[in-house]
């Protein structure tokens, strides 16, 4: 058992409309995913990865700001079929987080970061 599969069970489980967690380390190499059962995924295994080294790639950009704008605390990503969003965790890797198109998309984005950066669940 990977020591991010508690979280990621927990990420999944903040809102039905979450489709796929992933974490990521800032080589952009995949550490652990999970995607809801029963849901037909969009990208596989493979492009997953490759959307993984990109964020990494732009995260790693932004940082170079961070001492004019502050931290970075999460991007959106917004497509026909599904949203995404990446986080940086303390831990110094990447979280990624896709959802539907369904509504409740700034709900959603407070689940996560609520449970991942602040734990304070009545925030959510």
């Amino acid at each position: 058992m990977n020591s991010y599969d508690d979280r990621l069970d927990r990420v999944l489980g903040l809102d039905s409309n979450i489709r796929f967690v992933a974490v990521a380390d800032m080589e952009g190499d995949l550490i652990a995913h999970k995607a809801r059962p029963g849901l037909a995924i969009h990208l596989g295994l493979a492009d997953t990865k490759k959307t993984l080294k990109h964020s990494v790639t732009a995260w790693k950009s932004r940082m170079d700001h961070y001492d004019k704008i502050g931290a970075g605390i999460y991007t959106l990503a917004v497509y026909e079929k599904v949203r995404r969003i990446t986080v940086p965790l303390k831990s110094g890797n990447i979280l990624l987080v896709t959802f539907g198109n369904d509504g409740g998309q700034q709900q959603i984005i407070d689940k996560v970061l609520n449970e991942v950066l602040y734990h304070d669940y009545t925030k959510a």
